[in-house]
């Protein structure tokens, strides 16, 4: 037998959450109310008893319904979970910024980096990783991909981000943003289209001609002269358009055949994230590091936003360590 209770505060007028509740047959059946003054609450009991398999999918399905009814009560509009509405089975990334209240950015750091191994534990995902800002110590952003909805919501509901919501009223300048899309095909062929074709071809020519053709007249072009890199992997490097220019000149001299291939993009009004594979041949110093002859391949994650065309935002993510050992630079 499992008994399952779930408690969900409501900001929108009870009436509009009461009539969509309601909408569906069968529905009012399962909640009662319990109002104090101008807060409501409605609760939601069951006991079923189900075998694994179907627990599971009764399990996906509700976690939809409770997805849209955390939209309903935050906003007053949304559409239950019924039968046949379930959202395509696919692969999510999820982008969040988050401000901390002044004097409590090393404690928002704190809770955050809390709940990266609980996440990375979690059957479902693929990556997550955590920046803050350098040029504004008090900004934050988490990276999230995930194999499909179901278990990014499954994520939600664990008790490492319910204890972090708990926490955010105190430290948190105001509520995050957080920017959910699915990957697009990267050769174009199949996926939805693009929400912007100028952020997208933005984060193709930096991987394809930068960083694959290490054409600097296209860096000149394509990067912004305000463009900050926020968290750029050589120290000494200033995150500047000059300084990530150097890092690039330096890479390709280190790495005669470097090659990058994407793998997934995704966009999001200025916002473009994308992930890709990388391969090259250890053949020049790098940054003190003297060439080896060996081949190393790694993947990466790159975070941009894009003005008018121009890169004037990055955020990197790779295995620093691991390149290292597999040039021999350290040991394995």
């Amino acid at each position: 037998m499992k008994t399952i209770y779930h408690l969900v505060d409501i900001a929108a007028p009870r009436g509009t959450v009461a009539a969509a509740l309601t909408s569906i047959e069968g529905l009012a059946s399962w909640w009662t109310t319990q109002v104090s003054g101008d807060a409501g609450r409605f609760r939601q009991e069951y006991a079923i008893e189900l075998s694994d398999d179907d627990y599971a999918t009764y399990n996906y399905n509700w976690g939809y319904y409770l997805e849209s009814l955390r939209l309903l009560c935050t906003n007053g509009s949304g559409k239950p979970y019924h039968p046949g509405a379930e959202p395509p089975v696919a692969e999510l990334i999820s982008v969040a910024r988050a401000t901390a209240k002044p004097g409590r950015a090393d404690d928002l750091e704190r809770e955050l980096r809390a709940r990266v191994a609980p996440t990375l534990a979690q059957p479902g995902n693929i990556e997550f990783a955590l920046y803050r800002s350098l040029d504004a110590p008090t900004a934050f952003l988490a990276f999230e991909h995930w194999r499909s909805h179901a278990d990014w919501r499954h994520h939600l509901s664990g008790e490492h981000v319910t204890s972090l919501l708990a926490v955010f009223a105190d430290v948190l300048d105001s509520p995050p943003d957080i920017q959910i899309s699915t990957p697009i095909a990267a050769d174009g062929d199949t996926g939805p289209a693009p929400t912007s074709d100028v952020t997208r071809n933005a984060a193709r020519r930096l991987a394809a001609d930068v960083f694959s053709r290490g054409d600097l007249a296209v860096y000149d072009e394509l990067v912004a002269e305000d463009y900050v890199n926020h968290n750029i992997p050589v120290p000494g490097i200033p995150g500047t358009k000059d300084g990530f220019r150097s890092l690039v000149i330096a890479t390709r001299s280190a790495f005669s055949d470097l090659a990058v291939e994407m793998q997934d993009i995704v966009t999001e009004g200025d916002f473009v994230v994308f992930h890709d594979h990388v391969t090259a041949t250890s053949t020049g110093e790098f940054f003190g590091v003297p060439p080896s002859g060996a081949t190393a391949d790694w993947t990466e994650i790159h975070f941009l936003r894009v003005r008018d065309g121009q890169i004037v935002e990055h955020w990197t993510n790779f295995d620093q360590l691991g390149i290292l050992r597999q040039l021999g630079a350290i040991p394995a």
